[in-house]
């Protein structure tokens, strides 16, 4: 795998693993690509983008690079990474090249044309005079995050800021437990699984069952960790996707213990005394069992 690393304007590491077998410009956008990815940008008018720089294939828009440089063309580079080598393009807006060139490792790509280059380690990219990427190769594996569609779940921070800037829908439960609307691809550094089938009643249970066990398991050890604020808050993370997974799905059978759950979690979260603290995880502990057992019982 061929990750690409830049700093940009705000004095940030930034990085992207490359797609294989496929095309990827690096430069400013051509209007028909501002066209074509108006959606992702969030209606920014063409002529505040005229300078900055982004990362794209013919299909989508990969990331913004948080870079301004005017000294780089439109669709300035054109990279393909294919079985740890690259063949890089000085391609420049019309495809006969750039007009500050493309250079590789301090040698220059030739105007309008490209060369083939094996990554061992990594190898700097640079477009004009000023900016500079590095391309790396790295085994280690991309992390995969797998999400179910309209149900609580946690995010990681690479994919709210994602979700934030594609402007997706999203409702958050709590910190960072969100419930995602809607799918979309190419997360940097990220696979994104997801599964958008509306579950069965079956389903359902089993998915409320083992949001009750998860929020037990962290109830009984904080129990032995009070002073972990940490712990704490993802408890009522846990306790957020219970709430949320029985009101949504409304399974009858355990109607009665919602307003109970609701009461002491309340108390919960309000708690600063120690003892107030222990009788809320000691009955929150019950109710939920209670909850799990029913639940497992229809099952």
């Amino acid at each position: 795998m061929l990750y690409l690393y830049w700093i940009d304007d705000n004095g940030e590491s930034k990085s992207l693993q490359l797609p294989v077998n496929n095309e990827v410009y690096i430069g400013r956008l051509l209007r028909s690509d501002y066209e074509k990815f108006k959606d992702q940008l969030g209606g920014l008018d063409y002529r505040d983008l005229v300078y900055k720089l982004f990362i794209f294939t013919n299909e989508s828009l990969l990331s913004p690079m948080e870079l301004t440089d005017n000294y780089v063309s439109r669709r300035h580079a054109k990279i393909i990474a294919v079985n740890g080598e690259l063949i890089i393009y000085d391609h420049g807006s019309r495809g006969f090249g750039s007009l500050n060139g493309t250079y590789i490792n301090g040698m220059e790509v030739p105007k309008g044309s490209s060369i083939k280059i094996p990554v061992e380690d990594e190898i700097e990219l640079m477009l004009g005079p000023k900016t500079k990427f590095k391309i790396i190769r790295s085994e280690v594996e991309t992390p995969t995050v797998k999400i179910d569609l309209n149900l609580p779940v946690e995010v990681p921070k690479t994919l709210q800021n994602e979700i934030k800037r594609r402007g997706l829908k999203y409702t958050p439960v709590k910190d960072n437990i969100w419930i995602i609307h809607e799918p979309f691809e190419k997360i940097p550094d990220l696979q994104v699984q997801y599964k958008s089938t509306k579950p069965t009643i079956k389903e359902a249970i089993q998915k409320i069952v083992k949001f009750t066990y998860e929020a037990i398991i962290k109830l009984e050890h904080y129990m032995k960790m009070r002073e972990d604020f940490i712990l704490r808050s993802e408890i009522e993370s846990k306790i957020e996707q219970v709430l949320w997974a029985l009101k949504e799905y409304k399974i009858n059978v355990v109607e009665d213990f919602m307003e109970e759950l609701e009461l002491w979690y309340n108390q919960f979260q309000n708690a600063i005394e120690e003892s107030i603290i222990k009788a809320s995880i000691e009955n929150l502990i019950k109710i939920l069992i209670k909850i799990k057992d029913r639940l497992e019982f229809c099952t």
